[in-house]
Formats: structure tokens, C-alpha cells, sequence
């Protein structure tokens, strides 16, 4: 969680940093709407194996914090010298094209990659079919 968009790119802007890396592995369980037996099989296996919920499960919540997070690097002119890398969430072409949409320069897919991949999906085929451009 980024917290407040604004008062965090200001603060790492202003501490010579050049970019952010948001949002993906959410351990906070609580926070979404899951079964309390869930909850608790996440948090036990989270802290056994490490982890936490990413991929599908996130989207939402990461779509919103990126474009929070663009949104105040454009507030505060920060364009061309504060890089926002989208992690988190993305599974297919759509969230791929959405993510551009939030104004975040790059993206790491790697979940949807290898649960495409474990699908069968062609190595060869996936990355140029999810980071078409629509309509292509």
C-alpha cells in the first residue's frame, strides 16, 4: 500500500529517489473481503512460506494506487524524472492496456505470465499478444 500518493512520491522525490515500484504481494488479509477461514490460511501460510495475495486477487486495489500514484507525480511536475513501475494485478492483455491507461511508464507482468504459461499458452505468442496495442 502506498498510503497517501501525494505525501509518499513527494517524500521520496524529495529524497533524491527517481521512482517507485507499486503494488503487488498484499499481506494485509483483513483488508479484503475473504472468508475469516481464509484469512486465517493466508496469514498462516504467509508466515511459514513468505508471500502474499497477488495477481487477480489485487487488481483493483493496485489499478487505483498506480493511478494515485501517476497522478500526483503529474501534481507535483515530476513527469520524465520519477519513474512509476506498475507490479501487480496484471493478468491479460486488458489489465496490461489499463495500466498504460493509469499513465505508468512500465509494468511487470509475472504472475498472469506464468499462470499463462502453465494454460499452455506459447512463450513465443505472449508477449507480443499482451502488450499489443488495442485493436491489434
Amino acid at each position: 500500500d502506498v498510503g497517501d500518493a501525494e505525501a509518499t512520491v513527494n517524500l521520496l522525490a524529495k529524497s533524491g529517489v527517481d521512482g517507485m515500484v507499486a503494488l503487488n504481494t498484499q499481506r494485509d488479509y483483513s483488508s479484503f473481503d475473504l472468508p475469516l477461514v481464509d484469512q486465517s490460511l493466508l496469514e498462516h501460510y504467509t508466515s511459514v512460506y513468505g508471500g502474499g495475495l497477488s495477481g487477480p486477487p489485487i487488481r483493483e486495489r493496485a489499478m487505483k494506487q498506480i493511478a494515485a500514484v501517476t497522478a500526483a507525480v503529474r501534481k507535483q511536475r515530476l513527469d520524465g524524472r520519477f519513474a512509476v513501475i506498475h507490479v501487480g494485478g496484471l493478468s491479460c492483455a486488458e489489465d496490461v492496456q489499463q495500466s498504460r491507461r493509469t499513465g505508468a511508464g512500465l509494468r511487470q507482468w509475472y504472475t498472469g505470465m506464468v499462470n499463462a504459461l502453465a494454460e499452455g499458452h506459447s512463450p513465443r505468442q505472449l508477449y507480443p499478444t499482451v502488450t499489443a496495442a488495442p485493436g491489434v
